[in-house]
């Protein structure tokens, strides 16, 4: 049997929530694919309450998330076919009709647990059916590549591992002491972008913050380009429910461009202020709006610091000196970082009212094993681990010019970036870079044809992680 068009685009797009494994492209298949996702689904059901769906909806992407997945299949569906892009009459092929059957028993008995979860596009599917409203009443160029593209960035948003982490942890517990390390200088900011690193200080999010940049302004040019069909544009905004609480990304962004902005000689970065101001009135501002439009739920949060689990316990000072004088500075650091993992976590825990004795003893020790771990060379790491109470110090006098100095330290050897220490990151080691070097093209945001497609992103990312 001949697959039609609109066969492929639904196999295509039952891709993005379920992807083969050397399994044949047929009617039967399909159909054995769609059926394993629903019996997933019935056996996991609906999440309860709006909050907990959004947050899960993140997490699962990858995992046990199988009703939210069919929703978000049947969501495509039906964007697709107001978009003109698939036409689920027998004319259009057979597919169609395997969706029909499959929403059909996904209704009786999973829909009916919905709670506070959002049917709205499954809906409108399941009433096309019921109606026979099974084609797109005329064809619009613009709309049709409007959708043609949501599938790909779809597609693209849902195997970036960097960009599922970084929207992961703004959404449950960032706070602003996390992005510090990697915001003490360029030279900072240029190796956790590519290493994933500061020092032997995990900072992974880096990049995917770059790409949430990329994707935030890729999905607003669809918005835009689908302008000519309400329906669409609107039902694209609800179905991106990744974007959700797009203002809550806007914070953290906005404090990696504060502190961008104080990297130049002058203390301001005149064009990185404007780039970033230009940026948000385009993509940001526009984008929370539709959201607010739509009553489109906010992904809860609640303001903590999640420190990871930490089983090593903390070396004495004088055995890490003592490590160093018989010339194994390697392990020396190591057992300093390690010791830092574990002050770090008990000074998060400390109260500091009132300067108690325990909270001064505390902050005491955190930072002689910071200065020590500077004096073993790792100024990187001392400073990466300093950055984030650094305010505590300064707030309450204690040792405030020594604290300050674990930090300053780092910043001295700046111009590294200049020699070409890392020439990989040189074009986006500043606020204006950054923006510049994440903004899609023009092409993309204006384009009708079909070219309106993903940015080039694996050429980007062979750059960045070379």
């Amino acid at each position: 049997m001949t697959v039609t068009f609109s066969d492929a685009a639904i196999e295509r797009l039952l891709d993005c929530y379920d992807q083969p494994v050397g399994v044949a492209r047929d009617r039967e298949e399909f159909a054995a694919r769609l059926a394993r996702l629903i019996e997933a689904a019935e056996k996991a059901g609906l999440p309860d309450g709006e909050w907990e769906l959004d947050r899960r909806e993140i997490e699962n992407w990858h995992g046990s998330g199988a009703a939210l997945e069919v929703l978000a299949f049947a969501g495509l569906v039906e964007l697709g076919v107001t978009a003109g892009y698939i036409d689920l009459s027998t004319d259009g092929g057979q597919y169609g009709l395997v969706v029909r059957d499959g929403l059909v028993r996904f209704k009786e008995s999973v829909l009916s647990q919905s709670g506070h979860t959002d049917l709205t596009l499954v809906q409108n599917l399941l009433a096309r059916y019921e109606q026979d409203e099974l084609i797109a009443p005329s064809h619009d160029q613009a709309a049709f590549c409007s959708f043609e593209s949501y599938v790909n960035l779809t597609s693209s948003v849902r195997t970036d591992p960097r960009f599922l982490s970084f929207l992961v942890h703004t959404h449950r517990g960032w706070a602003r002491a996390r992005d510090l390390p990697f915001l003490i200088s360029p030279r900072h900011f240029a190796d956790a972008l590519v290493d994933g690193r500061v020092g032997q200080v995990a900072v992974p999010e880096v990049s995917g913050g770059f790409y949430a940049l990329r994707y935030f302004e890729w999905l607003l040019a669809i918005l835009r380009n689908a302008g000519s069909v309400p329906a669409l544009q609107s039902g694209i905004a609800r179905h991106a429910t990744w974007s959700y609480s797009a203002s809550r990304v806007l914070i953290r962004f906005d404090l990696w461009a504060n502190h961008m902005n104080e990297w130049s000689d002058s203390g301001t970065d005149s064009e990185g202020e404007l780039a970033w101001g230009s940026y948000v009135a385009d993509v940001f501002a526009p984008l929370i709006e539709v959201q607010k439009e739509l009553h489109l739920p906010e992904i809860s949060y609640e303001e903590r610091v999640i420190l990871p689990t930490i089983t090593s316990e903390v070396t004495e000072l004088p055995v890490i000196r003592e490590l160093n004088e018989q010339g194994r500075t390697g392990a020396a650091r190591r057992r300093a970082v390690a010791s830092l993992e574990v002050l770090q976590k008990r000074l998060h825990e400390v109260s500091d009212e009132d300067m108690d004795e325990e909270f001064i003893e505390a902050a005491t020790q955190f930072l002689e094993y910071c200065q020590t771990l500077a004096a073993l060379g790792d100024l990187d790491s001392a400073a990466a681990f300093m950055a984030p109470v650094l305010e505590r110090y300064t707030l309450y006098g204690l040792r405030t010019e020594e604290a300050t100095r674990v930090v300053a330290d780092a910043r001295k050897d700046i111009a590294q970036i200049a020699e070409g220490s890392r020439p990989e990151t040189s074009t986006v080691v500043s606020l204006t870079g950054l923006v510049k070097k994440a903004r899609i093209s023009t092409k993309a945001q204006t384009s009708t044809k079909a070219e309106m497609q993903e940015p080039e992103r694996h050429q980007e990312s062979e750059e960045y992680e070379s």
